[in-house]
């Protein structure tokens, strides 16, 4: 018989959600489930609907490739924590994992959470917000 490299779909929310730091708590009030049917999903018990996937995947961070069978992928680069691409053939490391910023605090993470959850023209709204103050902390830091 063939063998299915795709990893479990429970596995994939798990490590996501670990690497958010996210509770399953947290990510059951965002997405408007209980915690008790989030755990279901990370556990395998059952299977969010495709509108649910679509959610998690937004709010985690999970990238399409996190879903498809090594084989696929082998030798592509990708980016670690490093600042520079490496090459793998492991699913492990082939998915692309997010670069962390430090710990982030509770406040950060909401926002994060927050941002992947919002329509385009609500993303735009906040980065018209927060853009031009980044810019005037950068311009001040390089005067300095």
């Amino acid at each position: 018989m063939f063998e299915d490299n795709r990893p479990k779909l429970s596995e994939v929310l798990l490590k996501y959600r670990e690497l958010n730091h996210f509770t399953q708590q947290f990510v059951a009030d965002k997405i408007g489930i209980t915690r008790s049917a989030y755990t279901y999903y990370e556990t395998g018990k059952t299977e969010p609907s495709m509108e649910t996937l679509q959610l998690l995947q937004k709010l985690l961070g999970i990238p399409t490739e996190a879903f498809f069978p090594e084989e696929r992928r082998r030798g592509h680069l990708i980016f670690s924590d490093s600042a520079k691409p490496i090459r793998t053939s492991t699913y492990e490391t082939e998915v692309i994992t997010p670069r962390t910023m430090g710990e982030l605090t509770k406040d950060e993470r909401e926002l994060i959470a927050n941002y992947r959850l919002a329509d385009p023209t609500n993303k735009r709204r906040a980065r018209n917000i927060l853009d031009p103050e980044y810019e005037k902390l950068k311009r001040k830091s390089t005067q300095e």
